[in-house]
């Protein structure tokens, strides 16, 4: 290229061609264009779990009692039972509350898990949770709905909720 510019420039000193005669290099940078992309939203909604005070849990060795504490386990916290991250609080009316937000959409697996006043201080899980929404006595969980709770044997004889967050 330098020796292209050279012989130019000397043709043009030389009277043999004219500086407008003089190839230019376009500079101009070529700009590309990227679609812009458009992050989805993520709706986020609270789930509130509200189990009735009105109830007593207990199998054969402990008896029946009513719940001191309950935790959830299931597949937000990797069915870590006793986490006190998903451990429920008593409302001033007696029941057991714990809500947290999740993206609409988000498949929920969970169980209860419950000490009692006659239970180790680890309490029990609750091995069949479809008791636990079973509208005939009145369902023990309150929300969410029995409706939109469905069933899935959990491998173990007993079965998990299942609630898909709306």
């Amino acid at each position: 290229m330098r020796k292209h510019i050279c012989l130019m420039s000397l043709f043009v000193a030389m009277g043999l061609l004219s500086s407008c005669d003089t190839p230019t290099t376009n500079t101009t940078a070529k700009t590309t264009t990227t679609p812009s992309t458009t992050t989805p939203v993520v709706e986020n909604k609270t789930t509130t779990f509200l189990v009735s005070k009105a109830f007593n849990f207990g199998n054969d060795i402990y008896g029946q009692s009513a719940p001191v504490k309950i935790w959830l386990a299931g597949t937000f916290n990797n069915w870590v039972a006793n986490d006190e991250a998903f451990a429920m609080t008593t409302k001033a009316d007696g029941n057991f509350t714990y809500t947290f937000t999740a993206p609409v959409g988000t498949v929920l697996k969970f169980k209860f898990i419950i000490q009692t006043v006659n239970s180790p201080p680890a309490g029990d899980w609750w091995t069949s949770m479809t008791q636990a929404f079973d509208a005939t006595n009145g369902p023990i969980c309150l929300s969410p709905a029995v409706a939109d709770v469905s069933f899935d044997a959990d491998g173990y004889g007993g079965f998990n909720a299942v609630y898909t967050v709306k």
